[in-house]
């Protein structure tokens, strides 16, 4: 299981992105993932299968959101698959308290449309975007 550690902590920076004014830790169960400060999000960013299944940067699903963010972006460096930080989403929404089938819907949405921004950019791009 995947838990919060810490509280979401934001900053609307543009339309639709956000900038973490804190770190956001999750635990793992090998570990801790740290989300850091200053990092740049556009929240739960919605590939057209998903509808309107979750909101960018409120609900259950905002934290796991970021922290896939994190997990897509350069800035985390190398090491996960990207089924795997595909995974981890999952799991992080079902820990923050998603209901299995909703969390299951959005990551199928992620899975189908999310590829192509694997390991492309660094958050600072967004801003550039």
């Amino acid at each position: 299981m995947i838990i919060r550690i810490t509280n979401l902590d934001t900053e609307k920076i543009g339309h639709n992105l956000w900038r973490l004014n804190r770190p956001l830790l999750f635990g793992l169960p090998n570990g801790v993932v740290t989300v850091k400060k200053n990092f740049i999000t556009d929240g739960a960013s919605r590939p057209q299968a998903t509808g309107s299944l979750c909101n960018r940067m409120s609900g259950p699903e905002a934290e796991a959101a970021v922290l896939h963010d994190w997990l897509y972006s350069r800035d985390s460096g190398p090491g996960l698959s990207r089924k795997q930080a595909d995974q981890i989403f999952y799991d992080a929404m079902v820990g923050n308290g998603t209901n299995k089938v909703r969390a299951k819907a959005i990551y199928w949405g992620v899975r189908m449309g999310g590829g192509s921004s694997f390991k492309k950019c660094y958050s600072i791009d967004k801003v550039k975007e």
